[in-house]
């Protein structure tokens, strides 16, 4: 996974995706496998855009689905659907299996969607968002040396066509939710850093498993971000230095990067994608 190439995209119709070598060789035949994907009743579907902390809500489902604080003993890649040239190895994963795609909710299997089946959709800012996933490319095989948050900015802010971009990516999901609040859950990345208690609680109770303050407290313990960082091994490591996958974990960390003059343009763009769109992000 570490010398897994993450760059350069992947152009396929009018958006892009990572450069996996499904998406390489055909992504066209991958997104339709995906669509057609035969899903089982117990199966949870993650959704997040990249970096909206995925792997921290997939501990947190693991361990309350499994009733124990033990960290899981497989990486989230291996049920991560967007790297899979198919699916048949996902057969041999033990139940209630955690599905995950960065996909919009209108490429998510038909069967899970149709039958009602379980969905976790989380939300970052997306501000700290795009500054911690500049950083995770930083180093990363195929992306360049000198890549400058300005380069970045350009093409990946201002021209954000990553999995149809994120303000497609979020407003498909925030209408799915109002459609169907049944079926999915909304968490915000910032509520689980500041109230964990509550938003885990309300996730277990979503996902109808059983729980008591004791698993809850555990949970929020052993999946507090320093405790992620510091005890879970993780894949797509720079050599000599820690996983880029838990970097900082915190709010606010954009007012390092944003220049005044990019931040208005930001929120020029914001306004206008978002001005219809029931959602409202913390940013301090």
């Amino acid at each position: 996974m570490s010398r897994l190439k993450v760059f350069p995209l992947v152009k396929y119709k009018d958006f892009t995706l990572a450069p996996w070598p499904c998406n390489e060789e055909n992504p066209g035949k991958h997104l339709q496998l995906l669509k057609e994907f035969d899903s089982r009743s117990s199966d949870i579907m993650l959704g997040t855009s990249p970096k909206s902390g995925t792997h921290w809500l997939h501990e947190i489902i693991y361990m309350l689905s499994r009733q124990t604080t033990e960290y899981c003993p497989q990486p989230l890649f291996s049920t991560h659907m967007d790297m899979m040239a198919d699916f048949d190895s996902l057969e041999s994963q033990s139940e209630p299996r955690i599905l995950h795609t960065h996909l919009p909710f209108s490429f998510l299997p038909t069967k899970h969607v149709e039958n009602g089946r379980k969905i976790v959709f989380v939300s970052r800012n997306p501000k700290d968002r795009h500054v911690s996933l500049y950083n995770f490319l930083l180093g990363k095989m195929g992306v360049p040396e000198d890549y400058s948050w300005n380069d970045y900015f350009v093409e990946m802010v201002l021209h954000d066509t990553l999995c149809t971009g994120w303000f497609n990516y979020t407003k498909e999901f925030i209408e799915a939710v109002e459609k169907n609040p049944a079926n999915i859950i909304h968490l915000m990345y910032e509520d689980i850093l500041k109230n964990p208690t509550e938003v885990i609680t309300r996730l277990a109770e979503f996902l109808e498993i059983p729980y008591n303050e004791n698993l809850v407290a555990g949970v929020v313990d052993k999946c507090s971000f320093h405790k992620l960082k510091e005890n879970k091994v993780m894949p797509f490591r720079v050599k000599g230095q820690p996983s880029s996958l838990f970097r900082q974990g915190k709010t606010g960390d954009w007012k390092n990067w944003f220049t005044v003059a990019q931040n208005d343009q930001f929120d020029a763009i914001y306004r206008n994608e978002m001005k219809d769109v029931n959602i409202s992000f913390s940013y301090e």
